[in-house]
């Protein structure tokens, strides 16, 4: 539940409708990339869009976004191609875990 309130709260600051949100299905699970923590996915408590995630035969859709539904007021789930991802030029959220450095030496 701490990712669902995370990605609620960072979403509501940044301010765009949709947002790939670091959660990747991998043999049949989906894990989130940050911790490699799994979800699942038929639990009520994560908010998939109705019939999401699809899980159809030769499903490339092993990414997952989410995006704004106002009937709802909330943001809801949704399963896509990891490629498009980027190509829909969508909002990312992503974690890091604070031993993480980059190349100028800032964590």
């Amino acid at each position: 539940m701490d990712e669902l309130n995370f990605l609620n709260e960072t979403a509501l600051t940044i301010g765009k409708s949709e947002y790939f949100i670091g959660l990747k299905k991998h043999a049949g699970k989906w894990i989130w990339i940050s911790n490699n923590s799994t979800l699942n996915a038929t639990d009520e408590e994560y908010p998939w869009a109705v019939g999401e995630p699809s899980d159809l035969n030769n499903n490339p859709q092993h990414c997952a976004k989410m995006y704004y539904k106002a009937l709802k007021k909330s943001y809801v789930y949704d399963n896509i191609e990891c490629g498009k991802a980027a190509g829909e030029k969508i909002g990312y959220i992503c974690e890091r875990t604070v031993e993480c450095k980059d190349t100028k030496g800032m964590s």
